[in-house]
C-alpha cells in the first residue's frame, strides 16, 4: 500500500486544456528542491496513484515511463496537488538518487538566490520575541542535530529580517565568500 496525500480529485482535472495532458512540476518533499517537469495523461496519473512512483506520459517515446524504471532513482509520491485553475500538477516525492539523468539532484541546476531557495523564512512579527542567537548557538554546538540547525537558522532569519536585511542582498557576498 502507498502511503501518500491527496489534494485534488482527478476527475475535475482539465486534461482537454492541453491535448489530454497536464504539465507536473515534481519537488523534494524535505527540501522543496525543484526536481523536475515533465507530462501526464490520465493513465499515468492513475499508475502513479496506484503504485506510488512518479509516471509520466513520455512524449517522445509515446508511452507511460516510470521515473527510475531504467536507472531505478524513483521519485517515490508523497504528496500530489493541483493548481487552481485544475491543469498542473504539483508533486512532492522522496527521489532516490538524483533525478536528472545527468546525474545531478534537479534537472534545473542553475544558479538559484538563497532567498528562491526553500529555506522556510521565519517569520517574525512584532508580538513573537527573536530567538537568542546566542543560546542557540551554544545549544548547537553541543547537539548539532538536524532539529537545532533549524532553529539556529530560524534564529538568523528573524534577525536579518528584524534588521531589514533581505537574503537576496547578501546572498552575491555569500556565494563570494564561499568560491574561496
Amino acid at each position: 500500500m502507498t502511503n501518500y496525500t491527496l489534494n485534488f480529485n482527478p476527475d475535475d482535472l482539465d486534461w482537454a486544456k492541453v491535448n489530454n495532458q497536464i504539465p507536473v512540476i515534481v519537488q523534494n518533499y524535505r527540501s522543496g528542491v525543484v526536481l523536475m517537469q515533465g507530462f501526464m495523461n490520465r493513465e499515468a496519473l492513475d499508475k502513479t496513484l496506484e503504485i506510488g512512483k512518479v509516471t509520466f506520459y513520455s512524449r517522445t517515446k509515446q508511452r507511460l515511463w516510470t521515473k527510475g524504471e531504467e536507472s531505478r532513482h524513483y521519485l517515490n509520491l508523497k504528496a500530489i496537488t493541483a493548481d487552481c485553475d485544475n491543469d498542473c500538477l504539483l508533486i512532492a516525492a522522496d527521489p532516490i538518487g538524483p533525478t536528472c539523468h545527468r546525474g545531478t539532484e534537479s534537472c534545473f541546476d542553475g544558479h538559484m538566490p538563497l532567498e528562491a531557495s526553500n529555506i522556510a523564512v521565519y517569520e517574525a512579527s512584532a508580538e513573537t520575541p527573536l530567538p537568542d542567537v546566542n543560546a542557540l548557538l551554544t545549544k548547537f554546538n553541543g547537539e548539532s542535530s538536524n532539529e537545532n540547525a533549524a532553529e539556529l537558522l530560524k534564529g538568523v532569519l528573524a534577525l536579518l529580517k528584524q534588521k531589514g536585511i533581505a537574503l537576496r542582498d547578501i546572498d552575491p557576498l555569500f556565494r563570494s565568500e564561499c568560491r574561496h
